[in-house]
């Protein structure tokens, strides 16, 4: 018993590495499309195009195997188009286009910050007081942003303060979308499923995008033999779906507290990965301010999954 136990515990920390390593490898594709001339609608775009028939595939699937799945309600469609717009359109939407100002390092760390603000944003809809634990959490985790974007502007002399401030405004605005979709999805995942809000909220963003590049580029495509489709097929299946994916199985395998703590893999995984592909460096004031973020984290994290 105790043999089988130790295998999910290893097999889900697996699944929770890949996905966390899946995920950080977003912003390394977008960087390496960008310099194939790619701008942040169009990747956007390819990215939920080609990982819509996967998720449509997933909406299939899940309808098949769920006999008792029950018609959606009207409140229900209604949350459920909303939080599809925020989480995949806006939220992506603001993060490519910020990418296109920092770099892929920086982003991570901003966009990592997102825990936080869903403990301030939950504690303001819920109009409760905040922990002695949850502000030193907040404290050291805008202290280590504030260091590392501090540092970035004195090291990036070739890169103007209001680029800086730019890129890193929408990354935030970004990571704020993402919290305001993950408080509503622990609303409306238990009363829908998990699989099926998924999957329809991938549609929703698909629909989304696709007006929104016709309005922008009308109805020209990208050459297929074109890189960037290359980069935006790469972004679907590694970075959209199959993170998803492995990230539900090993939650399933070994909880979300656990899992949260692989997570923090991602920042350190994306950092790694822009200083081998894309050849950039952070200094040791930068790398102290990365714990630093990754500690108030993980602070809240482990936290909220503790009252739970």
């Amino acid at each position: 018993m105790s043999a089988f136990k130790l295998s999910n515990l290893h097999q889900g920390a697996f699944y929770v590495f890949i996905s966390a390593a899946g995920f950080s490898v977003k912003a390394i594709f977008a960087k390496k499309a960008y310099l194939f001339g790619a701008d942040p609608i169009t990747l956007l775009f390819l990215r939920l195009l080609f990982a819509a028939p996967l998720f449509l595939l997933l909406a299939y699937w899940n309808s098949t195997h769920n006999k008792n799945e029950q018609p959606l309600k009207r409140k229900e469609l209604f949350i459920l188009l909303l939080l599809g717009f925020i989480g995949y359109y806006l939220s992506s939407l603001m993060d490519f286009i910020g990418l296109s100002y920092i770099s892929a390092s920086l982003e991570r760390i901003i966009l990592f910050s997102y825990p936080t603000i869903v403990v301030l944003l939950t504690a303001l809809f819920s109009r409760s007081t905040l922990q002695r634990r949850d502000y030193m959490a907040l404290f050291i985790t805008y202290a280590g942003m504030i260091l590392v974007f501090s540092e970035e502007m004195g090291q990036s002399v070739l890169i103007p303060t209001a680029t800086l401030i730019t890129g890193g405004s929408l990354i935030f605005g970004s990571a704020f979308t993402y919290a305001l979709y993950l408080i509503g999805s622990g609303y409306i995942i238990p009363r829908i499923g998990a699989a099926r809000f998924t999957a329809y909220s991938m549609l929703i963003a698909t629909f989304a995008i696709l007006l929104h590049y016709i309005i922008a580029r009308g109805m020209a495509f990208p050459s297929f033999d074109d890189p960037i489709i290359r980069y935006g097929l790469a972004m679907a299946i590694f970075s959209t779906f199959l993170p998803a994916y492995f990230l539900s199985k090993g939650i399933k395998l070994i909880g979300s507290e656990r899992s949260s703590v692989i997570s923090t893999i991602g920042p350190v995984s994306t950092i790694v990965l822009a200083n081998i592909v894309l050849g950039e460096t952070m200094t040791w004031l930068q790398i102290l301010g990365t714990l630093v973020v990754m500690g108030g984290v993980l602070m809240i994290s482990l936290k909220q999954h503790k009252e739970k």
